[in-house]
């Protein structure tokens, strides 16, 4: 049965896509910002805003793509994914609004607050905050109704904090200068925070700009009276509960269907799946060794949104070796945690830092990040290098080389690692420089107790 709604779906889906109607209406989208690289000071932007304008100038075109499929005429301030652009200023901006004479203007932006916020805001132009929040409206039942529809559908969507819709003059203090002088209702989004640290890996994946897209446009839908459509996207977030972060590199797939969406390996876990007959369905994600299913209900007219989990092995990467002390007849050996899931960390010894025994001396958990060596001989020289393996992969190379010099004398002469070799420009490659053995091994020889 599910086979058979899956091919109707394929045989109606240009009617279903385009069965809403925004003929006659005319919309203006403004994707803030924009500069010329290295000359911020051109455009009156600062360098940081940068990200933010490739977020805007990529959510507008698949705005625009959605609005005019439902039959709306639709004209942007700037070209289609052109975030590089020349400048304009905001009453360039207003001048096309208006010398075009359309029914409303949108613009687009993503808001910044040192890292600590991830709310939705929609702002809209207010007379005076004689009456605050959202009193006098300067289109009253207009703009201040789109804001709100706007900001209700975006943050769920997203799944941001909050979704606040507030007159300009109440949140700021003063009239946007893009919405200031429009000859027509305007509000402007934020849609979440571009310096959030979760939402700067999330704001990398263009499916996630077309969900805000695809947010905006049925606030248009609804400010309209234009209908919805009978199909509907899920869009969420797949977790990793192995690591408790975002999942990597997962198939989300619909059983019994086509449709299936690649997790990036960004590391914001965000899936999206479009244009979904409504009825129930059967989330399956899966992982390199290890599947979950979900049960589903899709509404149609609606994004609807559902995280996902799953318990996945991740490969590692390299371990970072921190330090080796010694004490008379032992060694504390210790580093941090590596990439991806590691089941162990083995921990390799040699007496000169040349030659090594092909087994590892010890085996330790991979949720460990330190481990005392002891039994072993006074007025030896130790080394150590690190692996990490699970069960379907290893670091793909040694940790750095570090030593040590067992002695019960308090005098002792420690080795500080002054080299840069995880992907630096020096000229090794690899962490696999012999610092540690070029001292230590002549401080050994006179007996100097070491560490590194």
């Amino acid at each position: 049965m599910l086979r058979k709604t899956f091919l109707a779906a394929v045989l109606f889906f240009n009617s279903i896509i385009f069965s809403q109607n925004l003929g006659g209406i005319k919309i203006c989208l403004d994707p803030g910002h924009g500069f010329i690289p290295g000359q911020a000071s051109v455009c009156s932007d600062a360098e940081t805003k940068r990200f933010e304008c490739y977020i805007n100038h990529s959510v507008v075109p698949e705005l625009k793509k959605f609005l005019q499929r439902a039959g709306a005429q639709v004209i942007t301030t700037r070209a289609d994914y052109d975030s590089v652009g020349p400048c304009i200023t905001l009453t360039q901006r207003k001048a096309i609004a208006n010398n075009a004479n359309v029914n409303f203007f949108h613009s687009v932006h993503h808001n910044a607050f040192d890292g600590t916020s991830n709310y939705t805001l929609v702002l809209f132009k207010q007379l005076n905050s004689t009456v605050c929040p959202n009193g006098n409206p300067a289109w009253p039942n207009q703009a201040d109704l789109m804001s709100t529809i706007q900001a209700g559908k975006i943050y769920p969507a997203l799944q941001t904090t909050s979704g606040i819709n507030r007159g300009d003059m109440c949140f700021l203090g003063f009239n946007l200068g893009v919405l200031s002088t429009l000859n027509m209702p305007g509000t402007l989004s934020e849609a979440s925070f571009f310096d959030y640290p979760a939402e700067i890996l999330r704001l990398k994946n263009t499916a996630y700009h077309k969900t805000e897209a695809e947010a905006i446009y049925h606030s248009f839908l609804q400010y309209y009276n234009a209908g919805f459509p009978n199909h509907g996207s899920i869009v969420g977030f797949v977790q990793n509960t192995t690591t408790n972060f975002p999942a990597k590199n997962v198939l989300v797939s619909i059983e019994g269907t086509n449709f299936s969406y690649l997790v990036d390996t960004i590391g914001n876990g965000f899936y999206r799946i479009d244009s979904l007959v409504p009825g129930n369905y059967t989330i399956r994600v899966t992982g390199p060794r290890d599947s979950s299913f979900t049960s589903v209900s899709i509404q149609g007219g609606k994004i609807n949104v559902k995280n996902l989990s799953i318990a996945q092995t991740e490969i590692v990467g390299d371990v970072k070796l921190t330090g080796v002390l010694s004490a008379s007849t032992a060694i504390q050996v210790w580093w941090q945690k590596p990439s991806g899931t590691p089941d162990s960390i083995y921990i390799y010894l040699s007496e000169d830092g040349s030659n090594w025994d092909q087994n590892a001396y010890r085996k330790t958990a991979g949720s460990l990040t330190g481990s005392v060596i002891s039994g072993l001989t006074s007025g030896k020289t130790y080394y150590v290098k690190l692996k990490a393996k699970n069960a379907v992969s290893e670091s793909p190379n040694f940790s750095k080389t570090y030593g040590a010099f067992t002695s019960a004398n308090t005098l002792k002469v420690l080795v500080v690692d002054g080299f840069n070799r995880y992907g630096g420009t020096g000229s090794v490659n690899y962490p696999d420089h012999n610092f540690s053995s070029y001292y230590g091994n002549p401080l050994a020889k006179l007996g100097v107790r070491f560490e590194t």
